[in-house]
């Protein structure tokens, strides 16, 4: 198999999906435990007017990759705790300044023609082959280290209607 891990497939998906499906304009990646309650144009919409590179939403109970990396070192979530501390540090030493935001990734939606996105993506498939961390530890890093035009969900006005239902896991 190509990838070691279950976890490892789906983020080479959900970062490169655009390498994987050429010819797509636009693309939305959904996690397992989240449900799609309508249409979803009103989201490709935005994402286009906007002309940003990839719409995500913010997490929903942290700011910043040092409060996720507290909550999640010691749980199941990471399994070596050294490799989340090494990946840390070489953010802190590069001068990541952890104050872009934490993005909740299970929703990402991607305009394939941006100019950004496959540097932004290369680098966040070749973050988590090196660290196999919690992707959202990498993302933030991602955003600043390539300027990634990122454009929250609920920063549009319009689309603050619930368009999706989350199951949370145990």
């Amino acid at each position: 198999a190509r990838f070691a891990t279950a976890k490892a497939a789906n983020l080479y998906h959900r970062a490169l999906i655009h390498r994987v499906l050429p010819g797509y304009d636009a693309s939305l990646y959904v996690d397992g435990n989240i449900r799609l309650l309508g249409p979803s144009r009103a989201l490709f919409d935005a994402l286009h007017d906007h002309g940003a590179a990839v719409m995500l939403h913010r997490h929903p109970l942290r700011d910043s990759v040092a409060q996720e990396a507290n909550a999640v070192l010691g749980s199941s979530k990471i399994g070596a705790s050294s490799l989340c501390k090494d990946e840390l540090e070489a953010y802190r030493r590069e001068g990541f300044p952890d104050d872009v935001g934490l993005a909740e990734t299970g929703i990402i939606l991607k305009n394939h023609h941006h100019p950004q996105l496959d540097r932004a993506m290369e680098l966040w498939w070749t973050l988590f082959e090196k660290y196999a961390t919690r992707d959202q530890l990498s993302f933030p890093y991602v955003i600043w280290k390539t300027g990634l035009d990122i454009l929250w969900i609920l920063d549009v006005p319009f689309l603050l209607q619930k368009i999706f239902d989350i199951m949370f896991r145990k």
